[in-house]
């Protein structure tokens, strides 16, 4: 099995990251030699198991994402009014925030979110994607609510109205939502918009990874269950094998808690 410092060092240089230094001490350069960025790294401890595998992942991601951005697009310098037509959440583990705060000396703007995940606000640059720091989100001087409120408008209107699908697995047939655009998972936070009439009445929700959203009735939850399983385990980068529940259209993990 791999190492954490392992798994980080591999997914950095597949992300595009040029990666020096050994084992746990890492070097991580990105850019342009007019737009250079780097970092050096710290690899900290992960649990064994599947979810080192997961947690590393996260960590070199959330590394990745600050070390790629294109410096030369001063995305640091957009204010609210220039954010907020492409402002959304992409849903991620904790470790993510650790790997770019551990590259950008500062931590990211979270949004709340379902346990056991964080969601990021992002913006669409002209050439890739800010994952946005708390800092710059304190600059605007703008409510977090409002944050909140237009990071969650941009998502519905991506998705729009009666446009879920059924689709085949494993574990039987589930509901998703696949706009391939990064924030499928997300959606989770939007899901009682999606479809009000059904998230009254009740159903269970998984995201295995981040690009992943699968629906099923409650009682069908366990068989959901195991398809979240089946999906975290093979996944490139795995998010959560938990089963979200919801119900009168509240969400929770615990369905007899809503």
């Amino acid at each position: 099995m791999e190492s954490a410092p392992d798994i980080v060092r591999r997914s950095l240089t597949e992300f595009g990251v040029r990666v020096s230094g050994s084992h746990a001490q890492l070097v991580c350069e990105a850019g342009s030699r007019l737009h250079p960025r780097s970092a050096e790294l710290s690899v900290p401890e992960f649990a064994p198991g599947e979810e080192q595998y997961a947690a590393a992942r996260a960590y070199a991601r959330g590394a990745a994402a600050r070390l790629l951005e294109p410096a030369n697009e001063r995305g640091d310098q957009i204010d609210f009014f220039g954010a907020v037509s492409t402002l959304h959440p992409v849903l991620q583990r904790p470790e993510f925030a650790d790997g770019y705060e551990a590259v950008a000396g500062e931590p990211l703007h979270i949004i709340p979110a379902v346990e056991g995940t964080i969601a990021v606000a992002c913006i669409e640059l002209t050439a890739g994607i800010r994952v946005l720091p708390a800092s710059q989100v304190e600059r605007w001087g703008v409510h977090s609510e409002r944050v909140l409120s237009a990071a969650h408008s941009i998502l519905f209107h991506r998705t729009g109205y009666e446009s879920d699908e059924m689709i085949g697995t494993d574990n039987g047939e589930f509901r998703t939502w696949r706009r391939g655009d990064g924030a499928d998972a997300a959606r989770i936070l939007i899901v009682d918009q999606l479809d009000y009439h059904a998230a009254r009445a009740g159903f269970a929700v998984g995201i295995p990874d981040p690009d992943t959203i699968l629906i099923a009735g409650l009682e069908d939850a366990e068989r959901l269950r195991r398809e979240c399983i089946r999906r975290f385990a093979t996944a490139t980068d795995p998010l959560t094998e938990f089963v979200y529940f919801v119900k009168e259209a509240k969400l929770g993990r615990d369905a007899a808690q809503i």
